[in-house]
């Protein structure tokens, strides 16, 4: 019975620190009238019949909790120190995976990270 109220309480202690914490989603730019486009916390996804071998994307943190006192842009992606979102090219059928350090007002850090995945038909 000890092991699984110590259990419950880890699993609410978990969920409760969850709750406060950043997020970053995504979007890919795509075109033409059989274009398909989704986003989600983590991700996003593209589709559309260009036959390009990139397309735009953008990237934006979402503060949950704790205020963010400044951001800085880790991987796949270029921006000022502190923006909340980044644009960046995204491959064609390619990783393409954004990551960035989040510095909140209290002293606390976090990372997040969001994959975008692009096909255009090829």
């Amino acid at each position: 019975m000890k092991k699984l109220l110590a259990c419950a309480l880890l699993l609410s202690a978990g969920a409760a620190f969850n709750a406060n914490a950043a997020s970053m989603t995504c979007e890919v730019s795509v075109t033409g009238s059989q274009s398909s486009s989704q986003s989600w916390d983590g991700g996003c996804f593209g589709f559309d019949y260009s036959f390009r071998n990139s397309t735009n994307g953008t990237f934006d943190i979402l503060p949950q909790g704790e205020a963010i006192d400044d951001v800085l842009w880790l991987e796949g992606c270029s921006a000022p120190d502190g923006a909340m979102s980044c644009s960046t090219t995204i491959r064609a059928y390619g990783p393409n995976k954004v990551r960035a350090l989040v510095l909140k007002t209290d002293g606390s850090y976090e990372y997040v990270e969001a994959r975008a995945h692009y096909e255009s038909g090829h």
